[in-house]
């Protein structure tokens, strides 16, 4: 079969040929073709889904090229090849197969309308439009409690539960948590750690426990908010109705009498009606009496708040003097409700009194307090007798040699009548509670009090100076006075009406700033301002126990000012000529400023100083007051106002004026002299001789005016002197003469200016007889007022 199949292709590829050879072939590379896709009904944003393009042709032919391209027309989406590479919109690509797979990826919510053009290799297009339904990556939310009822304060369980159902699984989402209603706290499910509201946090899929504890009555709303990274946002609402716990107080003393010195329980019963073990604190106020309060062996003060829980339980109060004991006891619970209980405990005589009778109520700090003690018995002697104390100070008592702190045992009283000292080391008043016990156990507890001043102080600040200039230190001088010790260190603030630093001991201090550990009776400060004006400075000197001192000193700042002065020693120059500007800077004050040198002119010209040339607005640094000097030189004619500007690094300046005249600087050149210095004449008695000054340019600078001048003189003349006669003629480039002289020796004629010009002189010797060797020298100047030039020639005879 196989083989029958070659020799009819073979056969057909013959005819083929034969064919072609003998008519004109057609043949047909592609043919017409329509356009299907395939894609999913539902699109996810932000997920490359794939879509399936398929060119079908009439008839199918293996060597056709297609390509193709789309265009967005709704929506914000991008196609992907195969690999995840985004394929470029309205860009023909080439593709070599029937079928193409490609990936759509929607960037929004929305029904995306793409238009996709295929071209076969002989330029036929298709196009298709295809609709994408683009929509959010589902996602479930639940929020639920196991109850809505709660009480006030009461921490009641939730639960959220987030479970990504789309068919993106890289979508990320957040949780918050929003009281709408009411207030309360949010902790993790073993309520150690809170919550914080409002604020959005990851969550990946689970379920999730948590606390809330709403902290006011009637109806709260929690709203558990969320939101995935593509921006969808899906809420659940959990509401509780909130109820007021009501509880039950008394309060109840196990006896109603006791002895000074005795400890009398005191019962209370907490109960709650319907709750569920909210928290309670309770306080207590004497209404009358003297006693001390212990919980479980620790002390509760009068008016403090202290945690107590529901059921029964027990303070115990220790009679310290012979009078009737009141008690009010207050107990609150979560909401602020408030309840309270009454205790009456009278007292009866004790088995002695104890009396220690301080020699004073009030000392300095650090000093000893001697207290005179007796002990009257009342009944059966019970020693000895175990003394402690206790202090709302810092304190200590020696006895006997030995120094005992608060809670400490004196032991072995015997003696009836005794001393102790009391040493009180904090500033305030000390209530000292003294407990003496007799061997039966009986006890009995006074209290005395003892006042501690941190003794007084008084220092006395000094500055070295009252006026200064801006940022310049002066020095305070202090001394303090103390009476009483225990006062060292000190510290100090200082604050101003001005701006200014402190220095002590090495370091700046601003105002405010505590300058601490200032140990000596006598020190200095260094104090700077850096504003102008009255420096009212108030210092603060505080000792070790708080006290303070306040003083002021007065330094009054002043501005550092300068003067500058700007003078030149020529007021009028020529071009080019420099002219020495002096200046001086004088400084008023200590302020370090440094300065700057510029200046502007009305005409063109430079300033050089120290070795450096400078133009107009320059800057010319490194000034310092004092004398210094410069050099101008003017390049433009006419008057030169000068404005010098010094400037300070505070920003001030001064400017001076200076003026010169700049002059005209003219010059003259003659370009050529066609003439030589010696003219060999012959014998010409009574014979012109015609010498010409040939192609002579004359210079002179553009900005004059007006003629040259020329005139001859005879300066020197050898032999024979004969009369001369001496003629000359001025002819211009042109050859026109401009002028025939016939002018006496030393008298000047007009030449022209800035042309070429001949001067042709008739020289003629009137007398005869002149013998070789004889000459006449006559010397030509020519001037324009300025500058002058000369040339000198001789005419000698060479033959009688």
């Amino acid at each position: 079969m196989k083989n029958s199949i070659k020799y009819i292709a073979a056969l057909a590829v013959a005819l083929l040929v034969i064919w072609a050879c003998d008519k004109e072939v057609n043949i047909i590379s592609s043919f017409d073709f329509t356009l299907e896709e395939s894609h999913e009904e539902e699109s996810t944003i932000n997920f490359a889904q794939r879509t399936t393009l398929t060119v079908v042709p009439e008839k199918v032919v293996n060597s056709a090229v297609y390509s193709l391209k789309y265009e967005v027309l709704d929506g914000e989406g991008v196609y992907l090849d195969a690999n995840g590479n985004e394929l470029p919109n309205d860009e023909f690509i080439q593709f070599d197969s029937l079928r193409k797979e490609l990936f759509y990826k929607g960037g929004a919510v929305n029904q995306d309308n793409v238009r996709i053009t295929v071209r076969d290799g002989e330029g036929k297009e298709k196009t298709i439009e295809i609709l994408y339904n683009v929509k959010h990556n589902e996602y479930t939310l639940e929020a639920t409690t196991p109850i809505n009822q709660v009480n006030v304060n009461e921490s009641r369980s939730f639960s959220v539960s987030i479970f990504n159902t789309g068919k993106d699984k890289s979508v990320t989402h957040e949780r918050a948590f929003f009281l709408i209603q009411g207030s309360g706290e949010i902790t993790n499910a073993d309520e150690s750690q809170e919550i914080e509201k409002e604020k959005y946090e990851p969550i990946i899929d689970g379920t999730y426990g948590f606390n809330i504890q709403l902290l006011e009555p009637g109806e709260s709303k929690l709203v558990v908010a969320t939101r995935d990274s593509n921006g969808q946002v899906k809420n659940d609402t959990l509401t509780y109705n909130v109820n007021v716990v009501d509880f039950a107080f008394t309060a109840d003393p196990a006896k109603n009498s006791a002895f000074v010195g005795e400890d009398v329980n005191v019962n209370f019963t907490l109960n709650e009606n319907q709750g569920s073990g909210g928290q309670y604190q309770m306080r207590y106020v004497i209404e009358e009496g003297n006693i001390t309060m212990t919980s479980g062996g620790s002390p509760v003060q009068a008016g403090t708040l202290t945690n107590v829980s529901l059921g029964n339980f027990s303070w115990t109060a220790s009679i310290e003097t012979q009078q009737l004991v009141r008690l009010k006891f207050f107990v609150r619970n979560e909401s602020g409700v408030e309840k309270e209980g009454e205790v009456t405990i009278n007292v009866n005589s004790g088995s002695f009194e104890f009396d220690p009778v301080p020699v004073t109520t009030s000392t300095f700090i650090n000093n000893k307090v001697t207290f005179n003690s007796s002990i009257t018995q009342i009944g059966p002697a019970a020693p000895p007798y175990n003394l402690t104390f206790s202090s709302t100070g810092n304190g200590t008592v020696e006895y006997n040699g030995t120094t005992y702190a608060a809670g400490q045992i004196i032991p072995n009283l015997t003696v009836l009548a005794f001393s102790f000292d009391y040493t009180g080391t904090s500033v305030g008043q000390h209530d000292i509670v003294f407990t003496l016990k007799n061997a039966n156990g009986i006890t009995v507890i006074v209290q005395r009090e003892l006042t501690f001043s941190a003794g007084t102080f008084d220092f006395n600040p000094i500055t070295s100076q009252s006026t200064a200039n801006l940022n310049e230190s002066i020095t305070i001088n202090s001394t303090i006075t103390e009476t009483g010790g225990g006062q060292s260190p000190y510290s100090l603030t200082f604050s101003s009406t001005g701006t200014g630093t402190m220095e002590y001991n090495g370091s700046t201090y601003s105002a405010g700033q505590t300058i601490p550990n200032i140990t000596s009776l006598a020190f200095s400060m260094d104090y700077t301002g850096s504003t102008s004006g009255q420096h009212q400075i108030s210092l603060t000197l505080t000792n070790s126990n708080g006290l303070p001192v306040s003083k002021t000193v007065t330094i009054t700042y002043n501005v550092t000012t300068f003067d500058f002065s700007a003078a030149t020693t020529l007021t009028s120059i020529k071009a080019n000529n420099p002219a020495t500007q002096n200046f001086n800077l004088t400084q008023t004050g200590t302020e370090p400023l440094t300065y700057t040198l510029s200046f502007t002119s009305t005409g063109t010209g430079t300033l050089a100083y120290n070795g450096v040339t400078y133009n107009q607005g320059q800057i010319i640094a490194g000034i310092v007051p004092g004398s210094f000097s410069g050099e101008y030189t003017g390049t433009s004619v006419g008057g030169h106002a000068i404005k010098y500007r010094l400037t300070a690094s505070n920003g001030d300046f001064i400017e001076k004026t200076v003026n010169i005249d700049v002059e005209v600087d003219p010059f003259l050149t003659v370009n050529t002299w066609s003439l030589p210095d010696t003219y060999l004449y012959g014998n010409r008695t009574f014979r012109d001789l015609d010498v010409g000054f040939s192609n002579n340019f004359i210079e002179t600078n553009p900005e004059l005016t007006g003629d040259l001048k020329m005139k001859w003189e005879q300066t020197g003349s050898g032999g024979q002197i004969d009369a001369i006669n001496l003629n000359y003629l001025i002819i211009n480039s042109i050859g026109t003469p401009s002028s025939v002289n016939a002018t006496p020796e030393d008298t000047f004629v007009n030449i022209p200016n800035n042309q070429d010009f001949t001067i042709l002189f008739n020289y003629a010797r009137i007398g005869a007889g002149v013998g070789a060797g004889n000459f006449d020298q006559f010397l030509f100047t020519i001037t324009n007022g300025f500058q002058t030039v000369t040339y000198q020639i001789r005419f000698i005879t060479t033959a009688p």
